[in-house]
């Protein structure tokens, strides 16, 4: 073989194997992007998959809320019912009643022991809410309750009344009568209730913040 031969040989091997050697880098390349997307699409659908189990998740637990308020209205429609109005006449007897817009109350003496404004919406709101299991408490079985009813009605009448005869005719005087009279029939109310312990109980908080109220009241009145 000729040393031209033996040279075009040699260079044919070199070209033929860096050739393979290149073809297999590519496919090791290739492999490589491969992977890369396979790894990339399954933690899409990974994600994807948490995103719908969350949504139907969500669809669970609406459901799931619904049906238990639905099962829990129709339990305690009454009482549900009840608390809604209390809380809604309450809230319109004092529309409009904020003690920022009245002067005259902000220079009142008043006691040390007055709690800061915020206190009464706040304290009020949770009273309105025990006065409201009560009320529908009485009401699932009114037959028997008429007399209760009727009470409960009275009291709460002279209640809304009171903002009005204190905030907007500024007469302190007949408000600290209001929650007397308030005082009295609610404490008939309790007396009425001799074998229902659980309704006691609920007017326990109203009748001590009335005490605390007509305490407040009375010291308007004998310092101004």
């Amino acid at each position: 073989m000729s040393e031209r031969s033996k040279e075009h040989d040699w260079k044919s091997c070199i070209s033929l194997t860096g050739y393979r050697g290149f073809e297999s880098l590519s496919l090791l390349q290739k492999l490589k992007e491969d992977s890369f997307k396979a790894i990339f699409f399954f933690l899409f659908k990974i994600i994807e998959n948490i995103f719908y189990i969350n949504i139907y998740f969500k669809r669970i637990v609406f459901n799931f809320s619904i049906y238990m308020f639905m099962n829990l209205f129709k339990k305690y429609r009454y009482e549900l019912s009840g608390s809604f109005f209390c809380l809604l006449f309450g809230m319109l007897s004092g529309w409009g009643m904020e003690t920022e817009k009245y002067s005259w109350y902000m220079d009142l003496a008043k006691s040390k022991f007055t709690p800061p404004n915020y206190v009464f919406p706040i304290a009020w709101s949770i009273l309105y809410i025990l006065l409201g299991i009560v009320i529908g408490s009485l009401w699932r079985n009114r037959k028997t309750n008429s007399y209760r009813i009727k009470l409960f009605i009275a009291q709460f009448i002279f209640n809304l009344a009171w903002s009005p005869i204190f905030f907007k005719l500024h007469n302190v005087k007949a408000a600290f009568i209001d929650i007397l009279i308030i005082l009295i029939i609610t404490l008939n109310l309790i007396l009425s209730l001799k074998n229902k312990k659980n309704l006691i109980l609920l007017l326990v908080p109203y009748v001590l913040w009335l005490l605390f109220a007509g305490y407040l009241n009375y010291e308007v009145l004998i310092k101004n």
